[in-house]
């Protein structure tokens, strides 16, 4: 006879598997993150908000696209005009997206965002997620 596992068992066998591209999810100040990079990511913008360099920042900002289809990029970060030289190419408002690996939808949703809303998405990899 087998043993049935608890809800609590099984929520945390859950959370602990990873996903369909092998990232790991993380908890980080009780707010989960999709992968390791879009936690570290998240406290970078947290430490440059804590130094005057970012102003505001929101997670899984939604964009609509045709079809009824959600895009939601990782985060929308409005920066400060008091440290230009940390601001990313000068820009006040950038849209960002943690990618470990890039698939032909998440290509098709970004290209599709940025014709819609004349906005450009900051792809943010292991080599530059501190930057």
């Amino acid at each position: 006879m087998t043993e049935r596992m608890s809800l609590a068992e099984f929520r945390t066998l859950n959370a602990r598997s990873r996903t369909k591209y092998a990232s790991r999810g993380v908890v980080i100040d009780h707010r989960r993150f999709d992968s390791k990079l879009e936690g570290k990511r998240y406290v970078h913008l947290c430490n440059m908000a804590a130094i005057g360099a970012v102003k505001w920042f929101v997670r899984q900002a939604p964009f609509d696209l045709p079809g009824g289809i959600k895009y939601r990029a990782d985060f929308l970060v409005v920066w400060s005009t008091l440290h230009d030289h940390l601001r990313p190419a000068g820009e006040l408002v950038t849209v960002e997206d943690c990618k470990g690996f890039m698939t032909r939808l998440s290509q098709t949703k970004i290209l599709q965002v940025e014709e819609l809303y004349g906005i450009r998405i900051r792809i943010i990899t292991k080599e530059n997620v501190n930057g």
